[in-house]
This record gives structure tokens, C-alpha cells and sequence, in this order.
């Protein structure tokens, strides 16, 4: 990858927040794929992320990024490539209504993200914390003791598919069985404002997600 082709972009904003389904941020979902070595099935954390269709400047940003690997790993030929930004208004009558007017696109990581909310940690949050953990070893609070000024760190509690917000990704080629460009779930994910929980669909998670299976992980 050329080192100019920036392939990481950060998406969702407080104009233009992105919505989250199928949400596996917290527990790693098992897939049918087996590890080679170990012979027990896969898990990754993953997430369907859908961005309404006002957001022209980051479609753009994602649609340019998306060209650019095509050029360089692909000599800018899209025939017979998966590409991972598709259009809810043609897929909506299969997969659910709240797809109508957005783009979206399911990304996937080995890595669970660290999901935070818009509040920032106080010294008094820090002290509750120390007193909650004290009988902890230092190894684990060094790791996890929060700092103040820093983004509250959400639980599983805090958050649910439905909810809307921002979420780092990296686009990246891959060729196996197939090819073209899938998407990793990076590091971050921002919670901007609650929605209401997606449900009733009639679409199953293994529906959305299996046809990316193939696609391996971004180094």
C-alpha cells in the first residue's frame, strides 16, 4: 500500500452520526470458521455500520479511499471485486426498513474496541474507581485505572445496536477464494446518542456477516 494512501478514516459526527447494528463490541462473536491450529471456531468483534446518505463529503472520502486501493491492488478494475459500501435502499426489503436512505457496510475486528461516551472521567470518577478496586493487583490497575479528562469508557449496559455515534475503521484489499476491499473495525467507537434498539427484523446476524467470513483480518 502506497505510504500516501491514507486508509484509515474515522466516521460519524454530531451533524451526521452513524448508526450501529448488530453490534458485537463487548463480546466476541463465534463464527463457523475453525482455527487451523486449535480446531475451535473463530470469534471476532464486529458491528454493521450505516451512514445516512446526507453525509456527502464522507461518502465521498470513503468512495475515494475505496478507488484508490482498487487502482493500486487492482489496476482499477472492479469486475468480479466485493466492495464493501453497499446502498440500503436496495437492500432494505430484504434486511429491514431502517436501512432505507443509508449507506452501509459490516466491519470486523480480533480486537475488542474500546467504546466510549461523551463524558469525561472526573477525579471524582478516579477516586470512586480506586475504591471500588482496591483489593485489585497493580497490574490491573495500571491497565485500567482511568485518567482524568479522558473519555468515560461505556459497558455493555451503556450501549445496544440502534444506538448512534463515530467508529474508526481501516479499508484494506484482500484476495483468497475472493477479492476486493473489506473494512476492519478499529480501536474506537464513540456513542453520541441513544436510538432505539433495532429489532424484529427478520434478517438473521449470519445473514449480514457470513458473505464477509472470506475476507480474512488487515494486518
Amino acid at each position: 500500500m502506497s505510504e500516501k494512501l491514507e486508509t484509515r478514516v474515522t466516521i460519524g459526527s454530531e451533524d451526521f452520526p452513524v448508526r450501529f447494528s448488530y453490534a458485537y463490541f463487548f463480546e466476541a462473536r463465534e463464527s463457523d470458521d475453525e482455527d487451523e491450529d486449535t480446531g475451535e471456531k473463530k470469534k471476532f468483534f464486529s458491528t454493521m455500520v450505516l451512514i445516512p446518505k446526507e453525509d456527502k463529503a464522507i461518502i465521498a472520502k470513503i468512495n475515494k479511499v475505496v478507488q484508490s486501493i482498487v487502482d493500486e491492488k487492482f489496476k482499477g478494475k472492479t469486475a468480479n471485486l466485493k466492495l464493501p459500501l453497499r446502498d440500503g435502499d436496495e437492500e432494505f426489503e430484504e434486511k429491514g426498513d431502517y436501512l432505507k436512505g443509508h449507506y452501509f457496510f459490516n466491519c470486523k475486528s480480533k480486537r475488542r474496541p474500546d467504546v466510549v461516551g461523551t463524558e469525561k472521567v472526573t477525579a471524582e470518577d478516579v477516586a470512586q474507581w480506586d475504591e471500588d478496586n482496591e483489593l485489585e493487583s497493580d497490574q490491573f490497575k495500571a491497565k485500567n485505572r482511568p485518567k482524568v479528562g479522558e473519555l468515560v469508557r461505556l459497558t455493555k449496559d451503556d450501549f445496544k445496536s440502534g444506538d448512534y455515534g463515530r467508529v474508526a475503521v481501516r479499508f484494506y484489499y484482500f484476495e483468497n477464494e475472493t477479492k476486493g476491499v473489506a473494512v476492519s473495525l478499529e480501536k474506537n467507537v464513540q456513542k453520541l446518542k441513544d436510538g432505539e434498539a433495532l429489532g424484529g427484523v427478520s434478517v438473521s446476524a449470519e445473514a449480514d456477516f457470513d458473505d464477509d467470513m472470506e475476507e480474512g483480518f488487515a494486518d
